[in-house]
């Protein structure tokens, strides 16, 4: 692994990305410790402006990250609450209804710790001093202890939008080939935490055959504040096996046995051969011999090349200049697939056919026996490395991809 270093300047958005061999990484000595501030209270007064301003309720909003405190409280005793609604702007419908006092309102919104769609509701206020409309839309955090897919979350298509993004040093975070947008407003990783585009044991899965090895995807990482250490792993996956070879036809046999050799056998006539009745002696020489085995068959064809690998993906970056961050990084491409399997051997060929006897060489010779099937074809070559991808920066007016 080849490693860089860079100072700690802006790293803005990289669209773009260079394509070259060699691995790459960008080090400085790692923040062991990351401080995370705290989300400070927020407080909305914007709804109908129109209106007096001591009239209009104010609405006040907490973020613990996976669950919203609510309260709503009128400025004056001459104004009363009758009524609030909230709505679900992403459904457009009424979400819950609560009780209220006179003069102050509060309401607690939970989350699936697995949604990362933003919170996005509608508050309606109903007062004496009439109704009042509350926009409301905040965004959660995500923290990684310990390894997890973003599979693992929901979030709108290929976009995520947090508060805070947080990774201690246990954590892996593999994007699993995505492509994928992650905005954080506050990003902190603790020295050990992972980033990785596919994780070593989806790497190790071969693709379907003869198809290429699954990519690591690009990361687009921004971060309004960034600090702490992270190391990148950027992963391809294993090609698919090349197809089998081509198999040898039934109908192409091997070559046929030869011929068994026929029986020999002798006739000699014993005395005087002008004699009524001479003796004739007979003898075997050599009996008939059995049909020779069929030629072995012809050896099936070479397998196909495994498919190519996975590219390990890019990481794109950005986040302020003078930020207390700093990260490197490691490029696997996907190994080559396995080579095919060799086609099939052909059938041996047809023993050759049995030697001819007769009553004075009596012994009954057999046919040859068929010839052994060919063997299988040699297994195909090992595909290709996919490409090593890398984190693209561009600082200042300067674009680079370090590789």
């Amino acid at each position: 692994m080849k490693k860089l270093s860079f100072p700690l300047l802006t790293l803005m958005l990289a669209l773009s990305a260079c394509q070259q061999d060699s691995g790459g990484s960008r080090t400085q000595e790692p923040v062991q410790n990351v401080a995370v501030p705290a989300e400070p209270e927020k407080t909305t007064d914007s709804a109908q402006e129109n209106s007096p301003r001591d009239l209009r309720p104010i609405l006040k909003v907490l973020n613990h990250g996976n669950s919203l405190s609510i309260s709503i409280q009128t400025q004056s005793t001459d104004v009363e609450i009758i009524s609030v609604a909230r709505y679900d702007e992403r459904t457009t419908r009424m979400v819950s209804r609560d009780g209220t006092s006179r003069y102050s309102f509060s309401d607690t919104v939970e989350t699936d710790p697995y949604d990362l769609t933003p919170w996005d509701f509608r508050y309606v206020v109903h007062t004496t001093a009439g109704e009042f409309v509350y926009s409301v839309k905040e965004y959660k955090d995500l923290i990684i202890d310990g390894p997890q897919t973003l599979d693992s979350y929901k979030f709108n298509s290929q976009s995520v939008e947090l508060r805070r993004l947080i990774l201690t040093r246990n954590a892996v975070l593999s994007t699993e080939g995505k492509n994928v947008s992650i905005h954080a407003q506050n990003f902190a990783a603790e020295n050990g935490a992972i980033i990785e585009t596919l994780s070593e044991k989806t790497a190790a899965i071969p693709a379907p055959p003869q198809m290429r090895g699954r990519s690591g995807g690009a990361l687009n990482l921004q971060a309004d504040t960034a600090s702490g250490y992270v190391r990148f792993v950027l992963r391809g996956g294993k090609g698919g096996q090349g197809g089998v070879g081509e198999s040898v036809s039934e109908t192409e046999r091997g070559t046929p046995g030869a011929k068994g050799a026929d029986a020999i056998y002798h006739l000699a006539v014993r005395g005087n051969p002008r004699a009524d009745s001479p003796g004739i002696d007979a003898w075997c020489e050599r009996e008939a011999k059995d049909g020779a085995k069929g030629g072995k068959g012809k050896t099936g064809g070479i397998g196909g090349t495994g498919a190519p690998g996975g590219d390990s993906g890019y990481v794109y970056l950005s986040y302020p200049a003078q930020s207390p961050f700093t990260f490197t990084f490691e490029s696997h491409p996907g190994d080559g697939g396995d080579g095919g399997l060799g086609g099939q051997g052909g059938p041996g060929g047809i023993g050759g056919e049995p030697g001819r006897s007769d009553k004075i060489c009596s012994r009954a010779a057999k046919p040859g026996v068929e010839g052994d099937r060919g063997d299988q074809g040699p297994r195909g070559l090992k595909g290709a490395e996919g490409f090593a991808g890398g984190v693209c920066v561009k600082i200042g007016n300067e674009f680079q991809c370090v590789k």
